[in-house]
């Protein structure tokens, strides 16, 4: 685990997602945490270059090559090249995995790491032509890019939940873990935005949505309606699924255990953001009730 991950708090984010989970699961849930920020920032600092342009490739393809390995799905020949540290820490939480997931919950795991890796590509090639994506075509890769997707394919995992794969393939629950990961990366695009920009990032709604004026607070109005929408929707999807099993017991229990769970990791996201230091959000002054101003 690297210092930048260690002044992170990662404890403090891991607990805050999955405030329910059994400490040996939190511990291994923390090792997820880590190799998941790993491969990111290894990607950001590979990103925009023509001249890292193979490396970046090599790096998304191993992580899901590699990671495919350890849980015992496919690529089984297929050699690993990349020499990236973040590909090669993902041998702890495989292992938890490989112990407490069935193949089919392995499966929608990796499936949301593969979108991840090809949304990240697809981010890098608007950087590497130094263009700006429009609203459009960041809300094509952005919901891949946040891993907010991984973290939650990770709430049964923390819950010691076994939900049917029909299940889970069902609409109603895609729309669960759709809105879901809407809510957490349109959160995360809000508090994030000081430090997106500080490093010289600006794929963000909040900067998109402040049109060539540059105006801040339009922008800020656009995502926190977003954010909205994203939480009334989810509201709806996660009634649909109660309603639509509602005549199986054990099912509608184990479906609102997992709803509560999608619930908790947003809300932990929220929480932990305006406290760490990763986003320079931790020391800002709230008013009387415990609202701050961000000044980007």
């Amino acid at each position: 685990m690297t210092a930048k991950l260690k002044r992170a708090d990662l404890g403090h984010l891991v607990s805050r997602w999955f405030p329910t989970a059994e400490l040996d699961v939190l511990l291994d849930l923390t090792y997820f945490v880590g190799w998941m920020y790993l491969v990111d920032d290894q990607i950001d600092q590979l990103a925009g270059s023509r001249e890292h342009a193979e490396d970046f490739r090599a790096m998304a393809d191993d992580t899901i090559t590699y990671a495919e390995q350890l849980l015992g799905l496919r690529s089984k020949n297929k050699p690993v090249t990349a020499l990236h540290p973040g590909v090669y820490s993902f041998q702890r939480t495989a292992e938890a995995l490989r112990e407490r997931y069935t193949v089919d919950q392995r499966e929608l795991f990796i499936a949301e790491t593969a979108y991840t890796m090809k949304m990240y590509e697809l981010e890098n090639d608007f950087r590497v032509a130094q263009r700006l994506p429009t609203l459009d075509e960041y809300w094509s890769y952005r919901e891949g890019t946040s891993c907010c997707a991984m973290v939650i394919a990770m709430v049964e995992f923390a819950n010691g939940l076994r939900i049917p794969p029909e299940v889970m393939r069902h609409p109603i629950m895609e729309s669960v873990r759709k809105q879901a990961n809407f809510i957490h990366w349109i959160a995360n695009d809000i508090l994030s935005a000081k430090k997106e920009l500080r490093e010289g990032f600006a794929e963000n709604l909040i900067v998109l949505y402040s049109g060539p004026e540059c105006r801040g607070q339009t922008g800020m109005d656009a995502a926190v309606d977003h954010l909205e929408k994203a939480i009334a929707q989810f509201e709806v999807a996660a009634s649909d699924a109660m309603k639509y099993w509602k005549y199986d017991e054990e099912l509608s229990r184990v479906i609102g255990d997992y709803i509560i769970g999608c619930k908790l990791a947003c809300v932990g996201s929220i929480d932990w953001s305006v406290q760490t230091f990763r986003y320079g959000l931790g020391e800002a002054e709230r008013d009387a009730e415990g609202g701050l101003t961000i000044v980007l």
